[in-house]
């Protein structure tokens, strides 16, 4: 075969810049620390590079939903806390405004603390988050929820959505609290039934919020307690339910001559539930027992403060007084429980946080393992293989060298 010296002169510069390609990709290698710096290095390497990354990514925005989570939750149990304490201060302030031994201006006096602590209330729950929306507006974040007609009547515009965040690919945690959920849906009374005294009583009674003793047999129903004078010439009551009838005495015993005697302070027990009443009613006087019905807490406060600046005055007035101050004392402990219990989900939510944070910091070292080994340069290998691939293209230049001169050219 014949060679001609044209074709020796390009297999050699064919060889060097070869030689040049591998030496500049190793090098590239070496400056960027990846194994794979395109995919035509290892096509299947670069798929799980790009599966592996798509993986951190959605890692990384787990943890920053974290974060979010954390910190709205953080800011609501912070506004709750200030909740709870006004709650407190209301409720301190209610038991002293219940002495019968304060005049009308000092029930005045507490309630005109009452409505300020209403007003900070209403402020508390109309507070916003530090990307300046509202915290208990439920998905209308930019909607002021809660305003007060200045009459007793509070409104709420916000929904009852709860802001859910992924913080892991199974774990969705709710980073707030709809307002309705938190202010508005509150039980009045014992959070069963509630208890009232009619406001035609003429005598002393005062009823007591009342408790449910048996809840298998408890009938939900509207019952009237009515004080009549019994066969015996005492006092005695019978109890009557809208749709359960004649409760008390037991039917078919006539209730104007068989009606139980009434002690003061006797607890009265009826339909799985029991109620106390003291002092000293008068025939025609009545108590009802309703079923506890959702109640804002704001509209709980109010009343009392309005309760409280109507006061006493005439015993029967005094005793309507106790009777409505004890209800809406239960019905303050009811929201205080009910608060409580919102920060103790807060609680076990920041909780879960914690714990999903550490699960995706675990998972990401282990992508990234997994993403060095697939992905990074093994540099010892790499150095050795450079100073191999210098060396062989030295000797091709230096060789290249050599054969340029062997032409009979030089000769002649």
């Amino acid at each position: 075969m014949r060679v001609s010296t044209h074709q020796m002169f390009q297999r050699a510069i064919s060889g060097m810049l070869e030689q040049q390609a591998r030496l500049s990709k190793t090098q590239e290698q070496i400056a960027t620390g990846r194994r794979v710096v395109v995919p035509a290095d290892d096509p299947a390497a670069a798929a799980q590079i790009v599966a592996l990354q798509r993986e951190l990514q959605m890692t990384e925005q787990y943890q920053k939903n974290t974060d979010t989570v954390e910190n709205r939750l953080g800011y609501e149990e912070g506004v709750l806390q200030s909740v709870t304490e006004s709650l407190q201060r209301i409720r301190e302030l209610t038991v002293r405004g219940n002495n019968d031994t304060l005049t009308s201006q000092d029930r005045g006096a507490i309630a005109l603390e009452l409505r300020e602590q209403l007003d900070g209330l209403v402020r508390l729950a109309n507070s916003k988050d530090l990307n300046g929306e509202y915290l208990f507006s439920g998905y209308e974040v930019h909607t002021q929820p809660f305003a007060h007609d200045g009459r007793g009547g509070f409104t709420y515009a916000g929904d009852q959505g709860q802001r859910d965040i992924l913080v892991g690919p199974r774990t969705q945690l709710g980073a707030s609290h709809s307002g309705a959920e938190v202010f508005m849906a509150i039980l009045n009374g014992n959070g069963t039934f509630v208890a009232r005294a009619a406001d035609t009583n003429a005598g002393t009674g005062v009823i007591g919020v009342g408790s449910v003793t048996a809840p298998a047999a408890y009938v939900e129903d509207d019952y009237t307690i009515s004080f009549v004078t019994n066969a015996a010439g005492e006092l005695g009551y019978r109890i009557d339910g809208v749709n359960s009838g004649q409760v008390t005495p037991v039917p078919p015993a006539d209730p104007a001559l068989d009606a139980p005697a009434f002690v003061s302070g006797q607890s009265i027990g009826f339909a799985g539930m029991e109620v106390e009443i003291r002092g000293e009613p008068q025939p025609g006087d009545q108590f009802t027992v309703t079923p506890s019905e959702p109640e804002a807490l704001f509209a709980t406060v109010y009343q009392l403060a309005s309760t409280l600046e109507q006061g006493g005055g005439q015993p029967a007035d005094s005793a309507r007084f106790h009777s409505d101050v004890n209800r809406l004392l239960q019905g303050l402990d009811n929201a205080l429980g009910h608060i409580v219990d919102i920060r103790a989900e807060i609680g076990a939510r920041l909780s879960t946080v914690d714990s999903q944070r550490n699960v995706n910091e675990d998972h990401q070292l282990r992508v990234n393992s997994l993403l060095a080994e697939v992905r990074d340069l093994d540099y010892a290998e790499a150095i050795s293989r450079m100073n191999q691939e210098l060396m062989t293209l030295d000797a091709a230049q230096k060789t290249y060298v050599k054969v340029q001169g062997m032409s009979l050219f030089n000769y002649i």
